[in-house]
This record gives structure tokens, sequence and C-alpha cells, in this order.
């Protein structure tokens, strides 16, 4: 006779889900044991277990065949290269801390102006938020203007300060 589903709660399983996630390499563990039971076990019902797809544990199984554990492994994600080198990064801090542009002219910069200009100068096309978090990174903030009060006097503000 099977023991009693009653012998582990919702909230028990949900907490060893939890601490299953925490350990490094889980997922690994996880793989692996899938493959050893897929020796033993249907794919299917070995699936419907750890709740997966049954392509999934075929594909774990080939990778595991052809590359070994490293097949198994998670993969790092890969980034969009940046578009600038660090020459070109240089020159537009420099364009952007001057607050001149190539020509040597004074200008204030915006988003669409120091885009435009790098697509002239140094001929790489850049949007507008890779452009924002380019210049984060490299310290500079935007210029924003003072917060005005929408039922402030503009009179009654020039006068007091003309009385200081």
């Amino acid at each position: 006779m099977g023991r009693s589903k009653g012998a582990i709660d919702e909230e028990t399983a949900l907490k060893a889900k939890h601490e299953l996630e925490i350990i490094k390499d889980s997922s690994l563990v996880i793989k692996l044991q899938a493959i050893i039971s897929c020796a033993i076990h249907p794919v299917n019902l070995v699936a419907s277990v750890l709740g997966k797809n049954r392509v999934t544990l075929w594909r774990w199984i080939r990778f595991f065949k052809v590359q070994g554990i490293s097949g198994l492994t998670d993969k790092p994600k890969g980034h969009n290269p940046a578009k600038l080198h660090s020459d070109q990064k240089h020159i537009v801090y420099q364009w952007i801390d001057t607050g001149k542009n190539a020509q040597g002219e004074v200008t204030h910069w915006t988003l669409k102006k120091l885009s435009m200009e790098i697509e002239e100068e140094l001929g790489v096309k850049m949007t507008k938020t890779p452009l924002w978090l380019m210049v984060r990174a490299m310290g500079f903030r935007q210029k924003v203007p003072r917060r005005t009060h929408v039922l402030a006097d503009k009179e009654k503000q020039v006068a007091f300060k003309k009385n200081r």
C-alpha cells in the first residue's frame, strides 16, 4: 500500500523548491538525475515528475552524450558588444566635458545632438538608450531645470528677490 499524499503539504513543497534554487549548480544535479532516471523509467514519466517537456530531456541526453557534463551547464548569456571602442569613447568624453563638438564649436549637448555628431564624425550610429547608458557610465548627468510650483507667482518671486 502506498503512502498517502497527506505526508507533504503545498507549503513544504514550495519551501523545498526554494531551497533547491538556492543551491549552486542544482540545475546540473537535476539534469544528471533525470538522465539516470531515463535509463530506468520512461522519458514521459521522468519529464512529468520534473515538470519538464520530454523534448527537453532528450536534449539534455543528447548534450550529455556529445559534450559530457559541460554540455549540461548553463552557457553564459551574451551581451551586445559596445558600438564605440575606448579611443572613440574618450573622444566623446572630451566633447561632453569641454562642451565643444569636433570642430571646436561650443555646443549644449543633447542625446540627439550627440548621436548625430557621433554618426558624422565617427561613423557609428547609436540610438538613444545605449548612448544614454554610455554617457551615464562616463559619470555625466542630465541637466534638469529646477522644479517650479504650478501656483507660483513669478512677479511676487521677482519682487521678493529685489527686496533682499
